[in-house]
């Protein structure tokens, strides 16, 4: 079966994320809650699966018929910012490429690990960035992206002052960044360079 998905710009993407959470989280309030919003709000249940990730190389699936997401089991216990970030990103999968998926061949996850297995890569590259997209936006929205930055620096504002002049502020930023929103620091850090939060914020030297 042939699938393919159109190419969406990041601002398409982050106008449906908005969209998203202002019908089911309208108070934008953070850390924004990805699971609940799957699961009341989409009717998605979240259900941790054993070993998915060292059985089939997977953090996460939504089932063929959009009714779950599977989360490796171990991530869910003791990685949380990692599982928020793969629900979210299923989510994305969910809002994004739903009208592309509802025929989709596979109803088992070793099916579903084949199927993709035959996609072409320019393919699967175009789903799961999307849906990487998607789930930054939702998790850190670049209003509140920007509010909570701008909290960090003014919180550590003198121990901002004393690092050398060739040393990257923003790393050490995002590590508060990241908490504020129960992100892991990369992606935190990814979402403040991709919305140019460094260009709107003065650090104090």
């Amino acid at each position: 079966m042939s699938f393919d998905i159109p190419y969406l710009d990041d601002e398409n993407i982050e106008g449906t994320a908005a969209d998203l959470l202002a019908k089911h989280h309208p108070s934008r309030t953070v850390p924004v809650p990805v699971e609940r919003i799957a699961e009341i709000g989409l009717r998605i249940r979240v259900y941790p699966f054993p070993e998915l990730y060292n059985t089939h190389g997977l953090n996460a699936l939504l089932t063929g018929d959009q009714k779950v997401i599977f989360v490796d089991d171990k991530q869910y216990r003791e990685y949380i910012p990692k599982a928020r970030f793969s629900i979210a990103h299923e989510v994305g999968h969910h809002i994004l490429h739903w009208k592309y998926c509802q025929d989709l061949p596979y109803r088992s996850i070793d099916e579903y690990v084949r199927w993709r297995l035959e996609l072409p890569r320019k393919v699967v590259d175009r789903f799961e960035i999307q849906s990487h997209i998607f789930a930054g936006f939702l998790l850190m929205p670049t209003d509140e992206l920007l509010e909570v930055c701008k909290a960090v620096v003014d919180e550590h504002k003198e121990e901002l002052k004393i690092l050398k002049p060739s040393t990257d502020p923003w790393p050490y930023i995002a590590d508060d960044v990241a908490k504020a929103f129960e992100v892991n620091q990369p992606s935190a850090l990814i979402r403040i360079q991709n919305s140019n939060i460094m260009s709107r914020i003065a650090i104090p030297r």
